[in-house]
């Protein structure tokens, strides 16, 4: 790509750093200065190579600074629009202000740790307290909610009608280092929604955790069913415990990695599950 200072560009492997900027051309060697911005007034730079440079456009919401007369403004992305001049993007500011700017004309916040706040203070960049209010009152409710969850983020974050019964359950059995449970309630007290809230907490404990429930042929779709829509749980291995020949001798059957597994079989002792 032809790079232009001020253009806003992802580094290839270095993605997870967010865009940078650049702030050269390339030299005889094919490389060029980037600059990846920790706050309105603090920038760490780089020395990379031109051809590894991704251009993209920016997602909406991403966190960017203008500065005018009036010093800094910070605001986030809405909207790109493509100009004569190169890419341009609608930008909203606080009081629901919306400027169409060129993206040479503001910088981007990347990925990388926050500069010390100490240099955004002094330089009277930092944002108005409204936002900071908000964003504190949000944080107080949502630590007084895990705390009176008493950490069980599945709970909470479930799509279910919570009863006591299946709160206890849950608790019980995610607070024991070593789970290894039959749940065995009457039939239609919410044995899958236990189920559900446990491996959705799992999961959140433990993001690369591979889950796998076997379950009852007829029963294999409302599982999917039930764990993608309430639990958000859309890529769980859900096969008939029919198949649990596959699991006998290799407990991860054709799906074997470094990856921690959970399973959980349903077992089925008259003409309705239990």
């Amino acid at each position: 790509m032809a790079a232009q200072v001020g253009q806003k560009v992802l580094v290839r492997g270095n993605e997870q750093d967010g865009f940078a900027e650049v702030i050269s051309y390339p030299d005889s060697r094919g490389t060029l200065e980037v600059a990846y911005y920790t706050s309105p007034v603090r920038m760490v730079t780089r020395r990379v190579l031109a051809r590894s440079l991704v251009r993209t456009e920016l997602p909406s919401q991403t966190r960017c600074y203008y500065k005018d007369g009036a010093g800094f403004r910070i605001g986030r992305v809405v909207t790109s629009t493509p100009t004569p001049n190169g890419d341009s993007y609608h930008v909203c500011f606080p009081n629901d202000t919306v400027l169409l700017l060129p993206e040479t004309e503001f910088h981007v916040r990347s990925y990388l740790k926050g500069a010390d706040p100490v240099a955004t203070l002094s330089s009277l960049a930092n944002e108005t307290p409204f936002l900071f209010e908000r964003r504190s009152e949000w944080l107080e409710r949502y630590v007084r909610q895990v705390w009176l969850s008493r950490g069980l983020r599945g709970l909470i974050s479930s799509k279910i009608e919570l009863f006591p019964h299946q709160v206890e359950i849950a608790r019980r059995v995610l607070q024991d280092p070593v789970i290894r449970y039959l749940l065995a309630d009457e039939v239609g007290l919410g044995k899958t929604i236990e189920a559900g809230i446990i491996l959705h907490q799992l999961h959140l404990d433990t993001p690369s955790l591979r889950i796998v429930v076997l379950a009852p042929n007829l029963l294999v779709h409302q599982w999917r069913d039930e764990l993608a829509r309430r639990f958000g749980l859309e890529n769980v291995e859900v096969r008939p415990y029919e198949q649990i020949g596959l699991f006998q001798d290799d407990p991860l059957g054709s799906w074997s990695s470094t990856r921690p597994t959970v399973s959980l079989l349903e077992i089925s002792t008259k003409s309705r599950a239990t």
